[in-house]
């Protein structure tokens, strides 16, 4: 019984003991690389297509035919609100996953300043995205809503 209290507390110690892949608390996680020169961002503007079927639009297919969003300026702002970048949307495509229909457009905008701490995307008639720092800004997977 001696044995199995002690294999037991042994065992609750360790755990307890900082055996995690964890930083300490207080301990801050590793800092993300802040670019200095400026950085092109790559990613995606997706958004539900509500009660649209696959008879209107079927996968693979451009679904921009009913609200056009090909060519809707996409925006960067720093924190100030002021406008650094900008990119056009280009044609979107139909995604289909478990009867919702979803519309993905590709961003790509070259030449975004380095130095803001924080960023804001903007397209007009959806909500905003902020607070995103460049790491997160580079590679946005971008899941919009409808303001």
């Amino acid at each position: 019984m001696r044995r199995l209290a002690s294999a037991l507390a042994l065992t609750v110690a360790l755990a307890l003991g900082g055996c995690t892949t964890m930083p300490p608390p207080g301990i801050p996680d590793a800092p993300r690389s802040i670019p200095t020169s400026p950085f092109t961002v790559n990613g995606t503007f997706t958004f539900g297509l509500g009660g649209a079927t696959k008879q209107q639009f079927p996968d693979g297919s451009l679904c921009d035919l009913q609200d056009p969003l090909q060519g809707s300026v996409v925006s960067v702002s720093d924190q100030s609100g002021g406008v650094i970048a900008t990119t056009r949307l280009g044609p979107g495509t139909t995604s289909w996953a478990a009867n919702q229909g979803e519309c993905t457009f590709i961003i790509r905008i070259a030449a975004v300043p380095a130095g803001p701490r924080l960023y804001r995307l903007h397209v007009d008639g959806f909500r905003d995205v902020d607070h995103l720092d460049a790491s997160d800004l580079q590679d946005i997977r971008w899941m919009a809503e409808r303001t």
